[in-house]
């Protein structure tokens, strides 16, 4: 049962005018709220909102990098495998970069190994923010295989 009340003193008192009208339900709780923190919920919503959007774009950016790293890791492998076989840094960039398009192949013989070092720039997922970009880089030695 919904029920209406006026605020201000009892029948037959005198009242200097009407007050504001309060409707209540069933079990007495007032639904609508007059007072001087009437707008902070929303003002808290408008201000959460944003920030709650914010940190899951930063936790899907962070997967996202995750993501990359371990394709650049298998990138950097897959051209070592095509210089450990002997094949030319051109074939090995090649090779790099059908795993992750983009990655920067280096890769230097020292002796009788070869150090392959692989890099990625990963930007920001925001264009606004494209200071923020993520530089990723993989190395591992391998040797020749044998007889080359």
């Amino acid at each position: 049962m919904i029920r209406s009340s006026t605020a201000g003193p009892g029948p037959g008192a005198h009242s200097p005018g009407p007050g504001p009208i309060r409707v209540t339900g069933s079990g007495g709780h007032s639904r609508g709220r007059v007072g001087p923190d009437s707008g902070m919920v929303l003002l808290e919503f408008a201000l959460v909102i944003p920030l709650l959007f914010l940190v899951c774009m930063f936790g899907a950016w962070m997967l996202r990098t995750g993501q990359v790293q371990a394709q650049l890791e298998d990138a950097t492998r897959s051209g070592a495998r095509e210089l450990a076989r002997g094949r030319t840094v051109v074939e090995a960039r090649g090779a790099a970069e059908e795993v992750l398009v983009g990655a920067r192949l280096e890769a230097t013989r020292n002796g009788d190994t070869i150090a392959v070092t692989g890099r990625y720039h990963l930007g920001a997922p925001v264009p606004a923010l494209r200071g923020l970009g993520v530089n990723l880089s993989s190395s591992l030695v391998v040797r020749p295989e044998p007889g080359l």
